[in-house]
């Protein structure tokens, strides 16, 4: 099976040459590459930046 892994490396060195020439994992040769968190969408309000529970907008139909 292949899918993302998330690594957290305990220098930026090690982490850094991880991105430069990979990783071999259980004998898999993988690509490394920064992690960059997507922003929330609020399931209430459709709008991004936060999360339903601290939503204080309007609620609006995510099909429409």
């Amino acid at each position: 099976r292949h899918g993302p892994l998330l690594l957290d490396f305990k220098s930026r060195s090690d982490a850094n040459t991880a991105i430069d020439q990979g990783l071999t994992i259980d004998g898999t040769f993988c690509r490394i590459s920064i992690y960059i968190p997507r922003a929330p969408q609020c399931f209430r309000c459709q709008d991004w930046g936060h999360r339903a529970t601290e939503c204080t907008g309007e609620a609006r139909c995510g099909k429409c």
